[in-house]
């Protein structure tokens, strides 16, 4: 208790030190009165009466003093006390004061909005128990496309009976997550959704909101489909309503019956918001079962490189009793297994890790400018600081007023980033790239908030160590010396231009960076795509009410693309198997008349596309050679083929590919044109292609792409009247221009090129604002000698070149190290470039020009000052 109350009075004194303070002076004149008052009474005078008190009673400053710190929390007091003083030195100096907390503010705010995203994405835990014992397992192949070898549903069935890593095991669909239609009342919508087994969720170990999860008995033949979607399209599309529960919803172009909403975010498969039981959708669609990626919790001893060994085991053994894409593959496939958190950022990691170190290194430059800020204006209270050390402070007490201001500076700062922080995570979770995996989760977090946290104190004790050390070292002869001989104390010269030529070596580092990710997006956006998107619009198929079997489905599909292209305003239209830019398509594996058994094996695969008479002026793809198809490729005629440039050279290097024979199973097709290689399928890469004719095949058109004369979304309400009028049980849906699909697909290339080049031209501006503090300082500390040199006759020019020169020194020197900078640290940039190379001479030129043009605006100000400058002033103030 004695402990409690001693507490609460030495509280009580902090809190309320100046009640306290002015309680013991009051205590201290009484002292002194009531003493002076005996001596008077012993016959003295009232002055020798008083001065005989003071001399018993001592003296009061240092008894105050005593008194104070028997109070304790004495270094607390002082640092309010300095702190006070600072707001009110800031105050007196609103430009620096605006300058260095805008500046902090950018730092803190770029960082923590770029943390926010890293944490959201790649460490915030999932909705799963226990995530890192949760595995995902496929195929790998190493010697050609399709690099993603998932197992056939023979495999899987085989693997999932026999391994004993795992204490359960459920399939998800191996093309993930892909847009579903799915109907709310009357509204169609195109919902990211994923195909499952029914133990998905036991593994993953998630729970309902309301109603249930999926269970192993969905998978029974003759089980009603069902889906169970996920918490945010719950309350986004039903309102958070319980009564979701057995509502009914077209999951594609089948009935799904919703059983249950699973809490949280689950996010696996990337951006699933829906999934529905894989088994019973292709059963009823009386297909093959499929294709899938193994997703398994492991046993109680078992490890991921255990289980990834077992996957590897299962692979190696001979084809019986396996079937399909390793068939395919020649069984040239190696394990993949990892935890799921870590499956679905593997895409994206190294991009966040180079924009986290972009942010990391515009911290550091923020930090550098404001430590050169603060040096400056230490500079300038030289003589302040002599003052106080002159009536005894010391230097600790005047680094700590330094220190002071550095922390008003970085608390003012760190909270405009934080807030600023707040809001570009809010825009971004708004914008976020389509397939970012986790991007609706990102969100300011506690860790990301305590990490600013910490960044403002690292801030704060980052740029306050050199001004604190520069002026605790304030003495009068420095002082007094400097002023006469006209240079700043060489110590601080040196730490000044050491601290701006780092800043601009970063500056051309992260810019020329910044100009090669640039470049990369161009060149994918504009140069390489192979098609023109431009007045395309692109629209799914769906049906109010079964068409009937895929041959009435294809028929019907069929006679709309061609009631479409009798619309005004429509140039084109043609019918499309798959959208542009699906990671996942029909790749198949290719016979040449004559070869050797499982010769297919041994090649790469090729992207198979069925297209109609018009899918290649629809889509603006050139047909380099022979011809395209025509009306008259019927099932009755010749089946006929076109392949893509890539192929040609694949299939038959150094021959003319018109008339060659190429087979696909059992089905043979004359080549019949070559067409230009097209990045259709993924954007960063072009793939060898096989195209064959719509009626020659049972194949049925999903989407239907629409080539128009002017705005093609000005046609929207058209071409939904013309496909109803055709056919009353088919309807299209999720219409989007071909162009902002390129932009979709692009998403995350801009945003990397976006937020690097965002960094760099930040850094570049606070280095131009160092450069100009450099120069500025230069000429303040040189003017007696700038005032000497022009009176003995030098010219403005002469004067100019003075200060332009330290500029010149300190621009070489930086951009020197930058450019070595940029040349070791380019192959970082491999894994997110494409088209160009990392170290590539233009971005770096014009990295190495735009600095040095900032560098050289900013010194024409200091220097042309220094050259209008009159002798007579100048060596007055000298």
């Amino acid at each position: 208790m004695k402990f409690l109350a001693e507490l609460g009075r030495r509280i009580a004194r902090l809190v309320r030190r100046d009640h306290y303070t002015r309680e013991l002076d009051e205590e201290m004149r009484a002292h002194l009165a009531m003493r002076a008052e005996a001596h008077r009474a012993a016959g003295l005078t009232q002055r020798d009466a008083a001065a005989a008190a003071r001399r018993r009673f001592g003296n009061p400053g240092v008894l105050a003093e005593s008194s104070r710190d028997a109070w304790g929390g004495r270094c607390l007091h002082e640092w309010i006390r300095d702190l006070r003083l600072a707001v009110r030195a800031l105050g007196r100096a609103p430009a620096f004061t605006v300058a260095a907390v805008l500046t902090v503010g950018l730092g803190i705010g770029a960082t923590t909005s770029v943390l926010s995203v890293w944490y959201s994405v790649l460490i915030a835990p999932l909705a799963m128990r226990d995530p890192g014992r949760v595995v995902a397992m496929w195929g790998y192949n190493p010697t050609k496309q399709p690099e993603h070898v998932p197992l056939s549903g023979t495999e899987y069935t085989a693997f999932a009976r026999e391994a004993r890593s795992f204490a359960r095991i459920a399939g998800v669909e191996y093309q993930g997550t892909l847009p579903r239609l799915i109907q709310f009342g009357d509204t169609v919508a195109s919902i990211p959704g994923a195909l499952v087994t029914g133990a998905f969720f036991d593994v993953i170990g998630a729970r309902p909101i309301v109603g249930r999860l999926l269970r192993p008995e969905d998978d029974r033949e003759g089980e009603p489909f069902v889906g169970v979607i996920s918490e945010r399209l719950w309350r986004s599309a039903y309102g958070a309503d319980p009564a979701v529960i057995g509502r009914k919803t077209k999951f594609y172009l089948r009935d799904m019956t919703i059983v249950g909403v699973v809490a949280g975010d689950v996010d696996y498969p990337a951006g699933a918001a829906m999934w529905g039981s894989w088994p019973n959708y292709v059963q009823a669609r009386d297909t093959l079962p499929g294709f899938f990626d193994v997703v398994g919790r492991l046993a109680p001893s078992a490890t991921v490189a255990g289980a990834r060994a077992e996957l590897g085991a299962f692979l190696s053994r001979p084809e019986e009793p396996h079937s399909g894409a390793r068939r395919l593959l020649g069984n040239i496939v190696r394990p993949v297994a990892m935890p799921v958190a870590d499956a679905l950022v593997d895409v994206v990691r190294p991009a966040l890790r180079i924009v986290m170190g972009a942010a990391a290194l515009l911290l550091l430059v923020t930090c550098v400018n404001i430590a050169n800020l603060m040096l400056v204006r230490t500079l300038g209270r030289r003589r302040e600081f002599t003052v106080r050390a002159a009536l005894g402070a010391g230097r600790r007490r005047i680094a700590q007023l330094v220190f002071a201001e550095s922390a008003v500076v970085s608390l003012g700062g760190g909270g405009l980033g934080v807030a600023c922080a707040w809001y570009a995570v809010h825009a971004f979770a708004r914008v976020a790239p389509a397939g970012l995996p986790r991007g609706q989760a990102v969100a300011l977090r506690v860790p990301v908030l305590l990490a600013a946290i910490g960044l403002c104190a690292a801030v704060t004790v980052l740029f306050g160590a050199i001004p604190a050390a520069a002026g605790g070292r304030a003495r009068a002869a420095d002082t007094l010396g400097e002023r006469r001989a006209g240079h700043g104390h060489s110590m601080a010269r040196r730490t000044r231009t050491l601290l701006v030529a780092t800043q601009v070596a970063v500056a051309v580092a992260l810019l020329a960076a910044a100009g090669v990710v640039l470049r990369s997006f161009e060149s994918l956006a504009h140069d390489r795509l192979g098609f023109q998107p431009g007045r395309v619009i692109v629209a799914r198929f769906g049906q109010n009410e079964s068409v009937g079997d895929l041959a009435a489905f294809a028929a019907a599909t069929r006679g709309a693309v061609q009631r479409v292209r009798e619309i005004p305003g429509v140039r084109d239209a043609t019918g499309l198997d798959a959208p542009p830019f699906r990671a996942t398509g029909n790749d198949l594996a290719y016979s040449l008349p004559g070869d050797a058994p499982n010769a297919a094996t041994n090649r790469p695969m090729a992207d198979y596309l069925a297209a109609g008479p018009d899918y290649f002026r629809t889509l603006g793809i050139a047909v380099e050679r022979g011809r395209s198809f025509t009306d008259a490729d019927t099932r009755g005629a010749t089946r006929v083929a076109v392949v893509d440039a890539l192929l040609a050279r694949q299939a038959w290097p150094g021959n003319d590919p018109i008339g060659q024979r190429i087979g696909v199973g059992s089905d043979f097709f004359t080549v019949v044109g070559v067409a230009a290689p097209t990045r259709y399928r993924d954007v960063l890469a072009p793939r060898a292609t096989l195209y064959t004719a719509y009626a020659q095949s049972a194949s049925a058109p999903g989407y239907i792409a629409v080539r128009t004369v002017g705005d093609p979304q000005a046609l929207i309400p058209a071409l939904r009247d013309a496909v109803h009028e055709y056919d009353p049980r088919l309807y299209l849906a999720d219409f989007a221009p071909m162009t902002d699909r390129v932009e979709i697909s692009l998403a995350a290339q801009r945003l990397e090129a976006l937020l690097l080049g965002g960094f760099a031209i930040a850094i570049m501006l606070l280095t131009g604002i160092a450069l100009y503090s450099v120069g500025a300082t230069f000429v303040r500390y040189r003017e007696f000698e700038i005032g000497v040199r022009i009176a003995l006759g030098a010219t403005p020019a002469q004067v100019a070149r003075l200060v332009a020169r330290q500029g010149a020194v300190v621009l070489a020197y930086g951009a020197g190290v930058g450019l070595i900078a940029a040349l070791v640290g380019g192959t970082v940039l491999r894994t997110i470039v494409y088209g160009v190379s990392p170290r590539d001479p233009l971005a770096f030129v014009v990295a190495v020009m735009a600095v040095c043009g900032v560098g050289t605006l900013a010194f024409i100000i200091p220097s042309r000052r220094a050259a209008r400058a009159n002798a007579a002033q100048l060596l007055h103030r000298g």
